[in-house]
């Protein structure tokens, strides 16, 4: 189920408006909810983003709030899952962030976990150094703490790629759930938390 998001002035982390996400997933199906940017981007760039998740809503086991896509044909066409930042419930009740990886269908998680908090801005960082072989990395920052770090890994195909952040969930209640983003950025060099 996709819902389109929307500007909104209830919740916002600098400025007057923040993208509102909505999901509502259905059961046996996914809701996404995604601001996105498609086109040949750099070898190596930083796609940051400032996330607000209520505690009006419980996320049962995943929330995904980063997904990038590739193409094969490096044209847009054909895309197909790549990376994903999906905010997983630990064995303690917390929330914390992991790296999923479609094409080797691993999920890598913080030894350590940082945990995610609920009802204030939280802002992540994620490095994508592309390659088609092992020379590639990926690596992602949680309020400027270097969480997790992969390198020596393929990480896409060619030039073209999707940044997708917001919200996707297969269960979460009661429904529906929101997801706030704002001052999105991709930048050549890391912008960590300092005002802009």
């Amino acid at each position: 189920v996709m819902v389109a998001p929307f500007a909104s002035a209830e919740i916002v982390h600098q400025g007057r408006f923040a993208g509102k996400m909505t999901i509502t997933p259905m059961v046996g199906m996914m809701s996404s909810a995604y601001l996105y940017r498609e086109a040949p981007s750099p070898a190596e760039a930083y796609y940051s983003a400032w996330f607000y998740v209520p505690s009006t809503f419980a996320v049962e086991t995943w929330l995904s709030i980063i997904h990038f896509r590739g193409s094969p044909t490096a044209d847009g066409r054909n895309v197909f899952p790549t990376w994903d930042v999906n905010l997983r419930i630990q064995p303690d009740g917390n929330f914390a962030a992991q790296i999923y990886n479609f094409v080797s269908q691993t999920n890598s998680p913080q030894a350590t976990p940082v945990f995610f908090r609920f009802d204030t801005w939280v802002h992540f960082e994620f490095l994508l150094r592309k390659a088609a072989g092992p020379s590639g990395r990926v690596a992602l920052w949680q309020d400027d703490v270097l969480i997790l770090d992969l390198p020596g890994v393929a990480t896409a195909e060619n030039a073209w790629a999707q940044w997708n952040i917001g919200g996707s969930s297969g269960s979460i209640a009661p429904l529906p759930g929101v997801v706030y983003v704002d001052d999105a950025a991709i930048s050549l060099a890391r912008l960590g938390t300092a005002p802009r």
